[in-house]
């Protein structure tokens, strides 16, 4: 599906916005009172890239990595404009290590977050001692530029979570569901609700139930259900044949914010309340499956 003139207006106004914050920082810097000016250069630069990338990417796909860092580059000059307006007396390490750290915690990493303090703290020093002059714009741009690069390359193919959203009409998403709860509960009676709203059918935990009637049915350019290995096969369309043996193990660095997460959000909500102790296992989990 190629992409509507809406959708690549819209890149090309947030690259508009995001290039004039980021030319505005950079311009202000290094030729004081030139602000304007640079923020009317560069958003219309940014707002060319965003749309050609915009329309040259295929949906589900990201923008490329240059525009990506890019774009990051400007967010980043813009923020250290503003944090040396505010601690104008501080050394660039400060927002250097500050923009470093947000851009590895963004990776879901703790050695990307360790690799952004690490370039961070390179670059501030260097801006500290051998261009002082430059400003913040630039020491923090120079700081996400040099860590997306790095990681880019080291960890290249090794995402651990890739998120896109794209818009679609009904008929190319018939596994979403438009119902949404207003009682500010899921919970596991959901399908019963939509069901009675709908006017539609529901069983509860039918015999020999699957995840999916038919793997067939999730065929596309990149899945081929006839390489699927007939016991996997068997366990996506009749689940109910299955009993599972849970064991958790976390990370040590995830059980804090996870169990942070289940308390305050899972659990009031009913949802995703996975097993957290091997205890919890134990003293039994129930799951079925609705239709």
């Amino acid at each position: 599906m190629s992409r509507t003139r809406g959708q690549i207006a819209g890149a090309a106004v947030t690259g508009a916005v995001i290039g004039a914050l980021g030319g505005s920082a950079f311009a202000a810097a290094l030729w004081p009172g030139s602000g304007a000016v640079g923020a009317v250069v560069c958003g219309a630069i940014a707002a060319g890239v965003a749309a050609v990338a915009d329309l040259r990417r295929r949906p589900g796909e990201v923008q490329p990595l240059t525009v990506r860092i890019l774009f990051a580059a400007m967010i980043a000059a813009a923020a250290g404009a503003a944090m040396e307006w505010l601690f104008p007396d501080w050394s660039a390490v400060v927002p250097a290590v500050a923009v470093g750290l947000v851009s590895g915690l963004s990776g879901g990493r703790l050695l990307k977050m360790a690799l952004g303090i690490a370039v961070g703290t390179i670059v501030g020093i260097g801006f500290d001692a051998w261009a002082p002059e430059a400003g913040w714009a630039a020491a923090t741009a120079v700081t996400v530029v040099a860590y997306r690069v790095i990681a880019a390359l080291v960890w290249r193919g090794k995402e651990q979570l890739r998120v896109r959203a794209e818009q679609l009409p009904p008929e190319q998403v018939r596994f979403v569901v438009p119902f949404a709860e207003s009682s500010g509960y899921v919970g596991v009676d959901y399908l019963r609700r939509y069901a009675e709203s709908v006017g539609a059918s529901f069983q509860h935990a039918p015999m020999d139930v699957g995840i999916v009637a038919s793997l067939d049915d999730l065929a596309g350019p990149r899945f081929d259900p006839a390489m699927v290995h007939p016991l996997v096969r068997e366990f996506y369309e009749h689940t109910g044949r299955f009993h599972l043996m849970i064991v958790p193990e976390w990370r040590w660095w995830m059980r804090l914010p996870y169990r942070i997460y289940r308390e305050t959000i899972a659990r009031p909500l009913g949802q995703a309340n996975a097993p957290f102790e091997i205890e919890e296992v134990q003293r039994g989990v129930v799951s079925w499956i609705d239709v």
